[in-house]
């Protein structure tokens, strides 16, 4: 992984704007995510994507290897359709349209999901992008100072290959709502934690699904210019399939 350069949030504010996305606020409206996030470009193989530089070193590619090798292995098996929930700036997205699959990308968050926009847009990939929460009923959800709609994903309708879960640690109510979308899909990622495990591992099982790949993820951030591994060993990856 290679960070090619930096930007500023304001930088990027403006570039959402010349781009006439389907959906982007003011720059008023946008400020208050703050002028002091700084976002990376970051190259990736064959992807070029923008992340907050803060959160470069969370990228999958570092933090979650296993699972990441394995996402690229199951992408080639034909064509796959993919939904990802809680899919931030898109590094699986990406990657998953980057090898023509069809995706469906949610993320509630308000910047998160403009930068996901931007990158779909930078390398030239079609991405169903929902400004969406998943959850187990209809409802409004507050995300950060953001009220935003929350669905059950069983309501989307559709039937998934591949289905990434990574909802900081709300995936026992989003999997409560996702159960018959769970139930046809082929493989389901999900980032659990240890204190929603035994539940969502409980819901799985019930319809059929068990663990064939854990992970434990090791993240890691940015302080100044120093880099502070930080260990998350309440956090882990499992991938099910039937």
């Amino acid at each position: 992984m290679e960070i090619l350069r930096k930007t500023t949030f304001d930088q990027l504010s403006r570039v959402i704007i010349s781009l006439k996305l389907r959906y982007y606020p003011t720059l008023d409206i946008i400020k208050p995510y703050g002028k002091r996030h700084r976002v990376a470009i970051i190259k990736y193989n064959d992807l070029t994507f923008i992340t907050p530089i803060t959160y470069a070193i969370y990228q999958p590619m570092i933090c979650e290897p296993k699972t990441y090798l394995f996402f690229n292995k199951i992408l080639k098996e034909s064509d796959v359709s993919f939904l990802d929930v809680g899919a931030a700036v898109g590094t699986y997205a990406l990657l998953a349209a980057k090898r023509k699959s069809y995706v469906v990308a949610m993320e509630p968050n308000l910047f998160a999901f403009l930068t996901l926009q931007i990158n779909a847009h930078i390398n030239k990939l079609n991405i169903i992008a929902l400004r969406l929460a998943a959850y187990n009923q209809r409802c409004m959800v507050k995300i950060d100072e953001d009220c935003v709609e929350a669905i059950p994903i069983d309501d989307i309708g559709e039937t998934f290959d591949i289905i990434k879960i990574d909802v900081d640690g709300y995936e026992k109510e989003v999997v409560e709502g996702a159960m018959e979308t769970l139930r046809r899909c082929k493989y389901a990622i999900i980032e659990e934690r240890s204190e929603t495990f035994e539940h969502v591992h409980r819901i799985l099982k019930k319809i059929g699904k068990k663990p064939i790949l854990y992970e434990k993820l090791y993240a890691e951030s940015f302080s100044g210019s120093l880099l502070r591994p930080r260990v998350k060993p309440r956090d882990f990856n499992v991938v099910y399939s039937d």
